[in-house]
């Protein structure tokens, strides 16, 4: 869901932000999302270890428990949802009362209909003749395997959980709570060095991704080497490598796509150049998902290629 919605949110930010406002403001939504991410498996983790020896699967009392919380979102989309309605009502009523056209009822629905309908046709225009533009550019496209690298990267908190209790054999608590671990890596980098990361010249900019995709990498390498049998982790030192895997990657995923679909596709293109970012990201994501789900997941050399991967 929050995927879905990284593209309009990036849209809003445009709208409502200056741009030296832009960096900190996709913090902000990162921040939002692993907040969540961090949140909910800390309250998996704590379901799970308190049915652990009560029930024979108490994971599926997460299922309930996650389809509850739900409620809190709807709520909060109902309530400001309203609000927002009743302004724009207010707004149009004073704009209505204040013209001073005597143009027939009729008639006045049809010329917004028909403005209307070409506005939307305009902006898709725009929009796609933005987009046709940044294609050209080499820029586009290294952002655009970027992200999408990185998405396959940021994902593998699906599979934390997996990795722990099969491959180091961690009860199912701890291993959601590894979870939780990683998504506060990716909170503390994103809440930390969002702003920062922004004002930085292009140079530096270039040397802090090097630096952070660096560390990313050497937390897959730790991992990779323990599956292969070159040395042995614990649990808990496979949980720091986690938690620096999650710090790593968050600053060069989140920031540098979001800032450059801002910078160059503006009010008209930023929600549909970060729409094409996520499409080439879920393409892959969908190939690596598949793949790491068909795997016999207690074998630990059968982990080996999603790591090198």
């Amino acid at each position: 869901i929050f995927s879905s919605c990284w593209a309009g949110c990036i849209n809003a930010i445009h709208q409502s932000f200056p741009d030296e406002q832009w960096g900190k403001q996709i913090g902000m939504l990162a921040v939002g999302a692993r907040t969540g991410n961090a949140f909910a498996f800390a309250l998996f983790a704590s379901v799970l270890y308190s049915l652990e020896e009560k029930m024979k699967q108490p994971w599926r009392v997460v299922f309930g428990v996650s389809a509850l919380v739900q409620i809190i979102p709807l709520s909060l989309l109902t309530y400001f949802g309203r609000i927002t309605l009743k302004k724009e009502g207010k707004e149009a009523t004073q704009k209505t009362e204040d013209s001073s056209k005597p143009i027939s009822s009729n008639s006045s629905d049809t010329t917004k209909s028909n403005s209307n309908s070409n506005s939307d046709k305009s902006a898709w225009k725009s929009s796609l003749a933005i987009l046709g533009k940044e294609t050209k550019t080499p820029e586009f496209w290294l952002h655009l395997v970027s992200r999408s690298c990185l998405m396959v990267f940021a994902s593998f908190l699906l599979f934390v959980p997996m990795l722990m209790n099969q491959v180091y054999q961690a009860s199912s608590g701890f291993s959601s709570q590894t979870g939780s671990i990683y998504a506060l890596g990716c909170l503390l980098a994103v809440s930390v060095g969002s702003q920062k990361y922004s004002k930085l010249s292009k140079r530096k900019q270039a040397l802090a991704n090097g630096l952070l995709l660096g560390l990313a990498t050497f937390s897959s390498l730790a991992q990779l080497a323990h599956v292969s049998g070159m040395w042995t982790m614990t649990a808990t030192t496979s949980a720091i490598f986690l938690f620096l895997w999650g710090f790593a990657f968050s600053i060069p995923f989140y920031i540098p796509p979001s800032l450059y679909a801002l910078s160059k596709g503006g009010k008209e293109s930023s929600a549909t150049i970060a729409d094409v970012f996520d499409i080439g990201g879920f393409g892959l994501l969908a190939l690596f998902n598949g793949y790491v789900a068909s795997i016999d997941h207690s074998i630990l050399s059968s982990w080996i290629p999603t790591f090198q991967i």
